[in-house]
């Protein structure tokens, strides 16, 4: 592996070695070489991006893939500098970028896993929105990273995490229609560390008006409601503050899919019988503050949605057709 014909002509062997050194100092000083010759590379005429193409395939296949852990751990920083190196035209090579960093989120070593996040967090400072093509790979990486058992890990991707929330606030062109289906397939996990992560994406799309995640409120409503039954008092939180945000949403919208969002309430009402039934039109949210059993708050408030779309909807009617004045 490490004589591959391709190392000799384009990255040094000693950089290559030196970039799984256990030093840092040379661990550093081999992605600096690494950045450096890729901005090289860039600059030139004359078969530039070809070599591009072979430096990320050496540090990605022979290095990121490798069955070594050291190889893995230099082949992520390798490309890591690349990335950098590359600048803002990195977009080009996420093809290459991408799927090495993204199989290191899975290793066994900790230290590999870290060092992917690295990767990926320079990867996307890089190419900024151009990573949104890519999304919903990248999001599912960070689901599994979210709750992994190494704090340092753990820290590395709530980075990224951020990165990633402040690109997509910057973004008007994301689809946020091609990611729902992933979200909605997430919110099925029952993880502490997971549901906090899902709700504070939603939390995130909210308070970005032109995404209208409400519109999608079909698909993901019952994965959000089914939260408050959470052992974790945090989650139950979190789930009541993005439902209450939700309900103030629809009930200063005239676009509400009813036919979509009442069985999903309907089903979320009836998931177990509930001790007490009364809930009144006037309810403006669903605080935690009015339950004292989990068990029930699921229940209560989908029956307190209910009420209080069926009032919109009455409302809507009347104004819509009023009745005529009796004399």
């Amino acid at each position: 592996m490490l004589n591959h014909p391709l190392q000799e002509n384009l990255i040094p062997a000693a950089t290559l070695r030196n970039l799984s050194d256990r030093v840092y100092e040379k661990r550093k000083a081999a992605a600096l070489e690494i950045e450096n010759l890729v901005k090289e590379r860039m600059e030139s005429p004359l078969g530039g991006r070809q070599d591009i193409e072979r430096i990320l395939t050496v540090l990605g296949n022979d290095y990121a893939l490798s069955s070594q852990a050291n190889l893995r751990k230099g082949g992520l920083i390798g490309m890591a500098a690349a990335a950098l190196g590359l600048g803002a035209d990195a977009w080009r090579w996420l093809t290459l970028l991408l799927p090495p960093i993204l199989n290191c989120f899975m290793d066994q070593d900790s230290r590999v896993r870290y060092y992917a996040c690295e990767a990926l967090y320079n990867v996307a400072k890089v190419t900024k929105t151009r990573i949104l093509n890519h999304f919903n790979q990248v999001f599912r990486g960070l689901c599994q990273l979210c709750a992994d058992a190494d704090q340092g890990v753990k820290n590395g991707s709530q980075l990224l995490d951020q990165l990633l929330k402040d690109i997509i606030a910057e973004s008007t062109s994301w689809n946020i229609s091609e990611f729902i289906p992933v979200l909605k397939e997430h919110l099925e996990h029952t993880g502490s560390y997971v549901r906090h992560f899902l709700l504070g994406w939603i939390a995130t799309l909210q308070s970005i008006p032109h995404f209208e995640i409400h519109k999608y409120l079909s698909e993901i409503l019952y994965g959000v409601i089914i939260m408050l039954d959470d052992d974790n008092k945090e989650i139950r939180q979190q789930a009541d503050s993005v439902l209450s945000h939700l309900l103030r949403t629809l009930q200063s919208s005239e676009d509400i899919n009813y036919n979509h969002i009442m069985p999903v309430l309907v089903r979320c009402a009836t998931l177990s019988p509930p001790k007490e039934y009364g809930m009144k039109a006037n309810e403006s949210s669903a605080s935690l503050d009015q339950y004292s059993k989990n068990e029930d708050l699921v229940n209560r408030v989908a029956l307190m949605w209910i009420v209080q779309l069926m009032e919109k909807g009455k409302k809507r009617v009347e104004d819509q057709h009023p009745c005529p004045a009796q004399y």
